[in-house]
């Protein structure tokens, strides 16, 4: 390497590069470099969203500017080499600590509260981490932590690289939408740096197995072993704060780092949120997985993720798989549905359910709503849901600044149908029949 910066040696690598010592010349001091590894053989528009992502990773991490965060000093390439110059981390890996194994209580709060201070400035300014790990988090010898590698960081507001169904971040550390390959928010970062709170005190991944695959199945399916049953010096409150950043409906998570770091610092436990809301008020239930059977000749699986369908739906509301196989619902006896649904499956609202409990229900940004959703596109009453005389259901936009969209369609009033789509602002709900 000729120039201004001196390649010294190799000191890591990851899913996006290899990271090199280095020294800037022209003001005397350690850096890291990190190349950008172009696979052999490599399709020219690969090639290009590779090195887009690469600078976007710059782009991302360069605009942030906080104690907490790596600093980018420079991006740049060279001779058909294209090059990140980054703050030198003189510590550890967190990864490296917990081979010495956990971590005190008192230890592991110091650590995520600075790592969410870094991830509450991160989200503030529109990017989310994406991938983050202990081995993306290190630790230097005055207990500073210092967050690195956003290397498929999500920009919000930026061209989405990363299309539906393609899954990206390392699968121990994934929340159940990155597995999914869905649209994923700042709740993601929350997910994953669950699964480092509870690591930092058991030694353990909550979600470990002998391969990916099932790592993955555990993640969307399974709830992991209380840290108390782990490590007995554990209070009660932290083992709550735990669960509530590792549910599995990103609404029922902490919403911000902020509100998680809140109730690291203060001791205090969280409440588990419903995942249903009965919008008729009558009840609220916690559910794990979408709470409603099917009759038989109604249902089949959705050959990717494997979640139970209905027959009409043309894409999965899970995994935005085309469902076009046929269908083998004899697999899935059980009763019918007791009241319609509307499940959100895209904008910040993602994974939130709820049952219509009234023939009319209001939908909008404003909380007089029966079923309330924070997206500034939504009027504050944007549209109504209503049971006809001939029983069955319409949609109506409500005199809407951006228009109500059935299944791609900009509609008055439409009757909708199990597995069709309704479009307000940026939020998606799927409308599942009773």
């Amino acid at each position: 390497m000729e120039g201004r910066y001196k390649q010294i040696r190799e000191i890591g690598r990851g899913a996006m590069g290899v990271v090199y010592l280095g020294h800037d010349d022209l003001i005397d001091r350690k850096l890291a470099l990190k190349e950008l590894t172009v696979p052999p053989g490599i399709r020219t528009y690969e090639r290009e969203e590779l090195v887009e992502r690469f600078y976007r990773e710059a782009r991302a991490a360069g605009g942030l500017s906080h104690h907490n965060i790596v600093t980018i000093h420079d991006v740049f390439e060279e001779d058909g080499r294209y090059f990140i110059a980054m703050e030198f981390i003189n510590g550890s890996k967190l990864s490296d600590v917990l081979r010495s194994g956990p971590m005190s209580v008192d230890f592991a709060r110091e650590v995520m509260v600075q790592c969410l201070n870094a991830l509450s400035f991160a989200h503030t300014n529109g990017v989310i981490h994406r991938d983050l790990k202990p081995d993306n988090i290190f630790l230097t010898p005055d207990k500073r932590i210092k967050i690195t590698d956003f290397g498929i960081a999500s920009v919000m507001g930026a061209r989405r690289i990363t299309t539906e169904g393609m899954v990206l971040g390392t699968p121990g550390y994934m929340s159940p939408e990155q597995v999914r390959g869905l649209k994923v928010d700042s709740t993601t970062d929350i997910f994953s740096l669950g699964i480092v709170f509870y690591e930092l005190l058991t030694g353990s991944n909550p979600f470990d197995a002998e391969s990916s695959t099932s790592i993955m199945d555990r993640i969307v399916n399974e709830d992991p072993t209380p840290v108390t049953q782990l490590n007995s010096t554990v209070p009660e409150t932290v083992d709550r704060i735990i669960e509530k950043s590792l549910q599995k409906i990103p609404a029922n998570r902490f919403k911000t780092a902020e509100e998680f770091k809140e109730h690291i610092i203060t001791d205090r436990a969280p409440v588990i949120g419903a995942g249903i809301q009965y919008v008729d008020g009558t009840t609220v239930g916690v559910i794990k997985t979408p709470p409603v059977q099917y009759s038989s000749s109604e249902c089949t699986n959705c050959p990717s993720c494997g979640e139970i369908v209905m027959e009409q739906w043309v894409r999965c509301p899970y995994c935005a798989t085309d469902l076009k196989a046929p269908i083998d619902a004899s697999r899935f006896p059980g009763a019918a549905v007791s009241a319609p649904m509307l499940t959100v499956i895209d904008g910040s609202s993602a994974g939130a359910m709820f049952a219509i409990g009234k023939n009319v229900v209001y939908l909008g940004r404003g909380l007089d709503n029966d079923i309330h959703i924070e997206d500034s596109l939504i009027s504050r009453r944007h549209a109504r849901i209503f049971r006809a005389t001939d029983g069955n259901y319409y949609v109506e936009d409500a005199g809407s600044s951006n228009g109500t969209f059935v299944n791609g369609e900009e509609i008055t009033t439409a009757r909708i149908r199990s597995g069709d789509y309704i479009e307000i602002g940026e939020t998606t709900l799927v409308f599942i029949s009773g």
